[in-house]
């Protein structure tokens, strides 16, 4: 269901109110309905690519209530290799992520091996990092990028709002944001780069919820052009377990939503080079993707275990807007990956 006005996403006893997707986001979140602390798990996440050099990094900010777990990852698409800090922060005692993802915000952290700050100041969103001690694919130690994302005036989200149980009792509200037009500056072993002024490109991740005690899922984003130069990005979600009419998947073309149904994963043992053949229902979208960089790790703690895989790689295939036109994937940069918690 397609929401189109203002309303609370949890009642007055902590459970999901209204299911659906939204152009907008108009669900507004109260933390202080949103019940039992150490289920709730919030976090932003940004993807930053750079076609002509030939990386991607991404940056999370996360809040799990037990611990906040925080992420740098660099993707070398030229040497296939990738690189990746973390550090975490055991029971935090405030919560400082937003309640509304189209709000002023900034948060940040820092320890001896990283530093993180994001700043959304109206369609800006500013992201700071460094890494000093950070070791790249290509030998370089260092790494450190300040760089700024722009929401074009008028442009849709893809805004979500699923319960993963008939009652609404564990449930997630999402937005994502893709693409964005990027600029600044990263730093390589001190050396500065200048993000390229037509290749550059960014997205968000903005998720806040109560998750169940086993979950898991699995994210596809990736970004392209057109032949005439128009921007579009596909943001694709499964759940596990599943959401109840989870309408989590989407092609954002020339500012506006596309929305898909549901989209299904396979990896075919056949061909190796392929991650994922991905597909949906409606057959309006297929995609393969080609993994070129790639890790994996695990948080593990006693009450709580966070397995990752984190692919970047190119995708190649098609999709169908509303109308009906067919829009031609052929070596898109995107990424895929996979969480499996408990807590």
């Amino acid at each position: 269901m397609e929401l189109r006005t203002t309303t609370p996403l949890l009642d007055e006893k902590g459970k999901l109110k209204t299911q659906g997707w939204a152009r907008h986001p108009y669900w507004e979140y109260d933390r202080k309905r949103s019940g039992l602390k150490i289920a709730l798990k919030e976090w932003d996440s940004y993807s930053i690519a750079d076609e002509e050099n030939g990386f991607t990094f991404q940056v999370i900010y996360s809040d799990l209530g037990y611990a906040g777990i925080f992420s740098i990852a660099f993707f070398d698409y030229n040497r296939r290799k990738a690189a990746e800090v973390h550090g975490i922060k055991l029971f935090p005692k405030t919560r400082t992520l937003s309640e509304d993802p189209d709000s002023d915000s900034a948060v940040t952290y820092a320890n001896s091996d990283m530093t993180i700050a994001f700043v959304k100041k109206g369609r800006k969103h500013q992201i700071l990092i460094t890494a000093p001690y950070l070791t790249l694919p290509d030998g370089s130690s260092g790494f450190k990028a300040d760089v700024i994302l722009y929401e074009s005036d008028g442009t849709e989200s893809m805004n979500t709002a699923s319960a993963f149980d008939k009652d609404g009792r564990y449930w997630h509200y999402g937005r994502r944001i893709n693409p964005m037009k990027a600029e600044g500056v990263i730093f390589i072993n001190h050396i500065s780069r200048h993000l390229s002024e037509d290749k550059s490109h960014g997205c968000m991740e903005w998720e806040r919820g109560r998750w169940p005690q086993k979950s898991g899922w699995t994210a596809v984003s990736l970004t392209g052009r057109t032949d005439d130069g128009t921007l579009w990005g596909v943001d694709l979600t499964s759940f596990l377990p599943e959401c109840m009419d989870s309408e989590c998947s989407a092609v954002f073309f020339d500012g506006r939503i596309h929305k898909l149904r549901h989209i299904a994963f396979s990896s075919p043992e056949s061909h190796p080079s392929i991650g994922y053949e991905i597909t949906d229902d409606e057959n309006r979208i297929r995609l393969v993707f080609s993994p070129v960089a790639a890790f994996e790790d695990t948080i593990s703690m006693k009450m709580m275990k966070a397995d990752r895989k984190q692919q970047a790689g190119l995708f190649s295939g098609f999709f169908l807007l509303d109308d009906g036109q067919r829009i031609e994937v052929d070596k898109a940069y995107g990424s895929v990956t996979e969480i499996r918690s408990r807590w």
